[in-house]
């Protein structure tokens, strides 16, 4: 356990230090990905160089390298622990939306990388994943570092400083402070969030498969540091697979006179993101 308790020591250090230095939803990221990738860089490799015969008896004995496995997938629980208390009440709306999404794949990467090592962490691995990784209203809130706004008669909206995203929580309207204040037609475009349905439980869970599928290319790469490699990719396809499906599932359910304005609000989007790109340059 000296690897789990290195690697998983490492991978907290580090997040911490890119929370002081990149802000809270960096922090959270970090852990996430960090903290299992460290332990599994740390157990293979020294599982790796001892005879393959050699077991390690506990309850049930199983190989160094599913010792390993077994190492990992603790990490990631310890990853997520570790996340979760720190993004209490502490996200701005534009932080949470891009961990929202990150999460699924890193979690879901994880999973697989220690079932790579030892097959029957697949079960409890999905298992672990639909239950930390499922969609309940209301369950935003309590990550957020927002505030009540007074915007919309007979409906709770909030809002941070400076965000420029939104989305909608059951009966709860979250909007970002740029959006607010920059944005000249943010009170319809808040109505027209507010119109459109929350998800299914069919549409949930096709959200969680579609965010899992990537993380199987784990199972056809050889261990090790290419493994790795992988795992950042599966992040970045996982992604953008997410995005697309968010984007193009909320424009369905739209009513049609919200087009205009959802136009209106990607060139906002992106001539905020260019400025930006213009400061970071």
């Amino acid at each position: 356990m000296i690897e789990f308790a290195v690697g998983t020591s490492l991978g907290i250090l580090l997040a911490f230090i890119v929370g002081r230095l990149r802000g809270r939803g960096s922090e959270v990221i970090t852990a996430l990905f960090g903290i299992p990738v460290f332990t599994y860089a740390f157990s293979v490799p020294f599982r790796e160089s001892w005879p393959d015969n050699t077991y390690i008896c506990a309850g049930t004995c199983l190989s160094l390298l599913q010792w390993a496995g077994m190492e990992v997938f603790l990490s990631s629980l310890v990853a997520v622990a570790y996340s979760y208390l720190k993004a209490r009440k502490s996200l701005s709306i534009d932080e949470y939306i891009k961990v929202s999404y990150l999460a699924l794949g890193i979690f879901a990467g994880a999973v697989t990388l220690s079932s790579t090592l030892l097959p029957a962490l697949i079960v409890p691995g999905i298992l672990a994943y639909t239950l930390f990784t499922w969609p309940r209203k209301g369950s935003s809130i309590k990550f957020l570092k927002v505030e009540r706004a007074g915007f919309l008669e007979g409906v709770e909206v909030y809002t941070d400083e400076k965000s420029i995203m939104a989305f909608k929580d059951g009966r709860m309207l979250f909007i970002g402070g740029a959006v607010l204040k920059e944005f000249p037609r943010s009170r319809e475009f808040a109505e027209c969030i507010l119109k459109a349905p929350n998800p299914s439980s069919a549409m949930k869970l096709a959200i969680l498969i579609v965010g899992f599928l990537p993380a199987t290319l784990l199972f056809i790469v050889p261990r090790g540091v290419l493994a790795i490699a992988v795992y950042g990719i599966v992040i970045l396809m996982t992604t953008m697979l997410l995005g697309k499906v968010a984007v193009s599932g909320a424009n369905k359910r739209l009513p049609e006179e919200c087009r205009e304005v959802l136009k209106e609000y990607s060139d906002f989007i992106r001539e905020k993101k260019g400025k930006l790109d213009i400061v970071i340059d």
